[in-house]
This record gives structure tokens, sequence and C-alpha cells, in this order.
């Protein structure tokens, strides 16, 4: 609760210092959650971005991490020695990023008269004019045109008829012709142009020729 009083109406990157100068370390969640009970309107990612800003103007530095909800690790944070009494405390944001200085309000108003803010980390901030002006320049002469040439179509050509050529049909060899006779039978079926072949169980197979 002590560190909360602390905190009480100061700007954002003082209270940083002073939140880790009182608790020798810290990380940006912790401040969060003791810094949100005296300004309502701060949020989260608000705080991370401060300490990104002190962490590159070399206010402060990471000095480990402490075990968070797995598999994130919290970062800790401490502030670097001899930069407690910086002003660069009271408004880090315009002291990385000067062109923040104006605000979108003054930023058109220099706009209308001409200038602009010079923009970039830790940069002078200056004033530029409009710049040097522009010479005159002859104008270009018409494209030139081509001349479309019109590709007379020809007219799609008709496939030929093709003839349908039926398969001749397939003949069969003719087989020899084979009789089953007895054995009384053979001598005339020789007489016909029969040949005796074999005999099976007492019965006689001739084949005739073709």
């Amino acid at each position: 609760m002590s560190v909360v009083v602390v905190l009480e109406g100061m700007l954002t990157g003082e209270a940083i210092r002073e939140y880790l100068l009182t608790s020798k370390m810290g990380n940006p969640y912790g401040f969060y959650t003791a810094y949100r009970q005296v300004s309502k309107s701060v949020s989260y990612p608000s705080v991370r971005k401060y300490f990104y800003i002190l962490k590159e103007l070399g206010l402060i530095h990471a000095v480990g991490f402490v075990p968070g909800m797995a598999p994130w690790r919290k970062h800790m944070f401490t502030v670097v020695k001899g930069k407690e009494t910086d002003p660069a405390w009271t408004h880090p944001q315009i002291e990385l990023y000067p062109s923040t200085k104006y605000g979108k309000k003054g930023y058109l108003r220099l706009r209308k008269k001409g200038l602009r803010p010079k923009g970039g980390r830790r940069a002078k901030y200056t004033l530029r004019g409009p710049g040097p002006a522009v010479p005159e320049t002859r104008p270009l002469p018409p494209p030139i045109v081509k001349a479309k040439v019109k590709i007379e179509e020809k007219p799609p050509v008709k496939p030929s008829k093709v003839l349908k050529v039926k398969p001749k049909p397939v003949m069969k060899p003719e087989r020899a012709k084979i009789i089953v006779v007895s054995k009384e039978q053979i001598e005339k079926r020789k007489a016909e142009g029969y040949k005796l072949t074999r005999e099976i169980d007492g019965k006689f197979m001739m084949e005739k020729p073709k």
C-alpha cells in the first residue's frame, strides 16, 4: 500500500521511476496493478510501451527473469545508477520521439504555415520548410498511338466425314470330326475316310481329316 501512496499524483514516467526505486526492481505488470489504483485510465499496453521507451533511453535495464504463468517469464527491471534525476523521466515519449511534442493539432497548424516537424528517434527537433522549388519542365508530347490492324477471321473448317469401316468377321478354323464306334464298325468307317486314333475301355475313337 505504501507504493501506491508514493505514486499518487505523478506522471507515468515518474511513477515508474518511484516504483522501481521503492521496490528495488519490478516488472510492467507489477507496476500496472499498483498504478491502476491511482490512475484508472492507464492501460497495460501503455505501461509496456513506457517500459520499452525508458529502456531505449537508457534509464532502466533488465536484471533477470522471475517465474510467471507457464510458459512465460516476467522481465525484471531496475533503475540505472546515476539516472535517478534525469529530466527525461517526465516526458520520456517526447524525448525518444520528438515529433510527438506538438500532437495532432500542433502538427496541423505547422503544416498550414508551410512547416513540418522533423521526426525520428532522439533527433533534435527542428522545423523544415516546404523544400526547394521544382524547376519548370516542358510538357511531354502526346503518346504515339499505333493503328490497330484488323485481322480477318477465317471461317471455321468443317471436319471431314469419317468413314466407318466394319470389321471383317473372324472365321473360326474348322475342327476335325471325331466319332466313337464299335469294333465291328471300324472297317466301314475307314472306307468313309476315318482314321483310328485311340481305344478307351473297348470303344474306338476315329477322326476324319479336314
